[in-house]
């Protein structure tokens, strides 16, 4: 009788790449969980990393979890210059092992091919994801005099008691530490431009999603204008809430009203 040779056990393969996040446009500190799904289940080894088309300097992305599992999850966090159309990978071969190994539980290493960018599977067929392109506009630790121009511009005024002017388009006002108070913006348009809190509550460890809810955020008025008070440990702490932000010219019902979807928080 003649011998019968074992099939050889085939290669894991990526079939699809996509997200949890939904549709629409994002914007700095925000992350966005790209799923990479598998033909079974792969084991992880080191921190594989995914490159992401963001334009001028593409953005690469560490793995996250999902070893042991047919899909790997790689949590992108949005950085300041990232800007795309539609978010995809930058290119089929855009995953990286890093030093590492992604494997299936007999020892096959996986194929890292992925599909090609735009094309069905892609992260870019699957989903629509935007991060708007902005002027930046970024100050120091002293105080700053800042002035948009008549398009989207993102105005980063650091420390210091800075004046903040964002002109014409939509804006977006970035705070990334409790030292960035103190701050006035001179022609805030609710509706349009955004106040970016996102690094800001990471950097005391807000884990909640409502910050005005759980009042570490509420607001005052001081005549036409509008002052966010800011309270890290939130209403039932021992803090006391401080000026953060004087809004000149806007209403406490404007800047306070969920369908004007101000803020960004997470």
């Amino acid at each position: 009788a003649g011998v019968v040779n074992p099939v050889p056990n085939p290669r894991p393969t990526i079939t699809n790449v996509t997200s949890t996040a939904p549709n629409g446009k994002f914007t700095v500190g925000q992350v966005i969980p790209i799923n990479i799904t598998f033909s079974e289940n792969v084991f992880v080894n080191c921190t594989p990393q995914l490159v992401l088309e963001t334009g001028a300097l593409d953005a690469v992305v560490n793995f996250s979890s999902g070893s042991g599992t047919n899909t790997l999850t790689f949590n992108y966090k949005v950085g300041l210059t990232d800007a795309t159309a539609d978010l995809d990978y930058l290119s089929r071969t855009a995953l990286n092992l890093n030093n590492g190994t992604i494997e299936d539980a007999d020892g096959n290493n996986a194929v890292l091919t992925l599909p090609t960018p735009g094309t069905t599977g892609s992260l870019s067929a699957n989903k629509a994801i935007e991060i708007p392109a902005f002027n930046i506009i970024a100050g120091t630790n002293r105080r700053d005099n800042l002035t948009g121009t008549n398009l989207s511009d993102r105005l980063i005024g650091e420390q210091g008691n800075d004046i903040l002017t964002g002109g014409g388009g939509a804006d977006e006002f970035v705070y990334k530490r409790i030292q960035d108070r103190a701050d006035t913006i001179t022609d805030f348009q609710p509706g349009i431009d955004k106040i970016v809190m996102t690094n800001l509550l990471a950097s005391f460890n807000y884990s909640g999603s409502n910050p005005i809810a759980d009042g570490i955020i509420s607001f005052s008025s001081r005549g036409r204008n509008t002052v966010l008070l800011l309270d890290p440990d939130g209403a039932d702490g021992s803090a006391l809430a401080r000026s953060y932000i004087t809004f000149r010219n806007v209403s406490v019902a404007d800047l306070n009203n969920p369908n004007n979807n101000n803020f960004v928080f997470s």
